[in-house]
């Protein structure tokens, strides 16, 4: 029977993941044990984002990212099942950048997009799947949530130009629904007419209990 996602909340670098799957499986009593070299992913290509963070732009371009990036934190690093972990994503968003066909409250309708993919440890291969919500100061039930403020003031339902800004995020993955494997998430918020504020990767080895 093919694995079935049933929800995915995020947050990381910048921004918070929530992944379950509803399949009836055996399900093994312990988990894998972790590996230094695998938990962290192969190594990834791109410029090291500074911070205590293992992500790396995305798809798009660095110089075709809006959002200027200054640091990404993620704690616990690697990121441990069935805790919570947090992210702080700050950046600026320039007033230059702000093209005069973007009014201001383009920003309101920005959009978190969540892209999977995975490598399992049975030499699968899990074919890329997408998720998006809005990206705004929300909550995704008890199992994450995502926070946006003024970096030193108050917290904000989005981004705007001319500023800087903190995405903060908690979330947690639950192991019983995660098959183990390397796992690559993408996270890309966009605006409506696909110009792009930011675009991470990050790869990590998820030793999850849910068995094929």
């Amino acid at each position: 029977m093919k694995t079935a996602f049933a929800f995915l909340l995020t947050s990381l670098c910048a921004v918070s993941i929530q992944l379950a799957a509803a399949r009836a499986n055996t399900i093994t009593e312990h988990q894998r044990p972790l590996d230094p070299i695998e938990t962290m992913g192969e190594a990834q290509q791109g410029p090291n984002i500074p911070g205590h963070n293992n992500v790396t732009y995305g798809s798009v371009p660095r110089e075709d990212q809006l959002f200027e990036i200054e640091t990404i934190d993620i704690q616990p690093l690697p990121i441990i099942l069935d805790q919570f972990f947090f992210v702080l994503l700050r950046g600026r968003m320039p007033k230059s950048k702000a093209m005069p066909s973007q009014a201001a409250n383009d920003l309101t309708n920005a959009t978190l997009s969540i892209t999977l993919s995975a490598t399992l440890e049975n030499g699968n291969f899990l074919e890329p799947v997408t998720y998006t919500v809005p990206f705004r100061t929300t909550a995704f039930g008890e199992h994450g949530s995502i926070s946006i403020r003024e970096t030193g003031g108050p917290y904000v339902d989005y981004i705007a130009y001319d500023g800087q800004f903190d995405v903060l995020a908690d979330c947690q993955l639950i192991s019983m629904f995660i098959e183990p494997g390397l796992w690559t998430m993408e996270f890309g918020v966009k605006l409506e007419d696909d110009t792009c504020l930011f675009d991470l990767s990050l790869t990590q080895w998820l030793p999850g209990r849910l068995q094929s």
